[in-house]
């Protein structure tokens, strides 16, 4: 079963972003990159969520982050994840200086399955990956209802 994702336009253009920069930087020398080439990205965590145990879960990858720093709210039958995430390395050869700079804030909204209990949300927070549960109310069993005569 796949998972329902976000539609983000130009998503898909950053590898060609990538290629068109190294053919540039293959024709003409790295002093001469794509003009194409941004001094920052955007960035948006990825998402992967599932049922387990009765349990819808959700995982987010966030290395670098601050937990702390994180806010996670219900809000109607959507699950946010909001942060901001800043990383910056920077290198300098002879009289040029390179900066590479992935951050951003961000916000993900999950839905949540029907039945989903919005008061047992519970997350952890390990080795950069935030894990969110939420119990998923039993579907109620259909039960025989007798007639009476009268």
């Amino acid at each position: 079963m796949r998972a329902v994702t976000t539609w983000i336009p130009g998503r898909g253009l950053a590898g060609f972003d990538r290629s068109l920069d190294d053919v540039f930087s293959r024709l003409f020398g790295e002093e001469e990159a794509s003009p194409m080439m941004r001094p920052e990205t955007s960035w948006m965590p990825a998402v992967e969520s599932m049922m387990r145990d009765g349990e819808f879960v959700v995982k987010a990858d966030l290395p670098g982050i601050d937990p702390d720093k994180v806010e996670l709210s219900v809000e109607g039958n959507v699950l946010m994840i909001r942060g901001e995430r800043q990383d910056k390395h920077e290198e300098k050869k002879g009289n040029r200086f390179y900066r590479e700079v992935s951050y951003g804030s961000f916000a993900r909204g999950i839905g949540l399955p029907p039945r989903a209990d919005p008061d047992s949300v519970k997350a952890t927070y390990r080795d950069g990956v935030l894990e969110v549960t939420v119990k998923i109310a039993e579907r109620p069993g259909a039960r025989k209802i007798p007639i009476s005569t009268q």
